[in-house]
């Protein structure tokens, strides 16, 4: 096992939900980024490309949507739910899927149970997670996405990257997010909230197991990211 986390990394792993994990192979929900605030765990803005200074610029959060439970620390006495980084270091903007939407598959049933995601976002961002690697080798990457059709917004991109080692990079390279798609039929409007599972949308190789950073990376458009299913190839 190694430990790929970069010197005077600062961030710490969250402690994530029941049912959730950081490990490799294995789903990694993007929701379920580190610990250690905005400019060093994350960036969330809606100033493009975002800048250092401008990373706490647009900080949207569901804290806690009507009955829903509180799924990321909130500062003491805030009962607004919504928190802004100058007031809350932990918030890279994060919604709940709900009825309301309402958020469906491709097929028009509602997505159940109901995640909560980074929503809100826009080129340039980036989202950090500590990840546990189990095995060395290639994993294919898919996901479950919300994302952009063409005529709404120019499909995302994204990569996922995951530090150097012994001179190599370890990254899925910059890869398309598919338009998710749904039948106008069943009342859907927006991609953002049609969620499609999307198989096979990159690659990537480890040379060894161990703990890594991994590093979201919205290239392009904008997105709504629910989760990342790495397999072993």
């Amino acid at each position: 096992m190694i430990d790929a986390i970069p010197a005077g990394y600062p961030g710490t792993p969250f402690t994530v939900p029941a049912g959730h994990s950081m490990t490799i192979p294995g789903t990694i929900h993007l929701a379920d980024y580190d610990l250690g605030g905005v400019g060093n765990i994350f960036c969330h803005t809606n100033v493009m490309p975002p800048t250092a200074a401008a990373c706490d610029g647009f900080n949207f959060n569901d804290w806690n949507p009507g009955s829903t439970p509180i799924y990321r620390p909130v500062p003491a006495g805030d009962t607004s739910g919504t928190c802004h980084a100058a007031a809350c270091d932990d918030n890279a903007g994060l919604c709940h899927m709900n009825n309301g939407e309402p958020d469906r598959n491709p097929a028009g049933a509602l997505i159940m149970p109901q995640d909560v995601y980074p929503c809100y976002t826009a080129t340039g961002e980036w989202i950090k997670y500590t990840v546990t690697v189990t095995e060395a080798g290639t994993f294919s990457v898919g996901g479950l996405m919300g994302s952009p059709r063409p005529d709404q917004n120019a499909t995302p991109t994204v990569s996922l990257d995951f530090g150097t080692v012994n001179g190599t990079d370890v990254t899925t390279g910059v890869f398309t997010v598919p338009p998710s798609e749904c039948d106008p039929g069943t009342g859907c409007t927006e991609g953002y909230h049609v969620w499609q599972t999307d198989n096979n949308m990159a690659m990537v190789t480890f040379p060894a197991p161990g703990t890594y950073v991994m590093t979201f990376n919205l290239v392009t458009s904008f997105l709504n990211p629910d989760y990342f299913v790495f397999t072993k190839m």
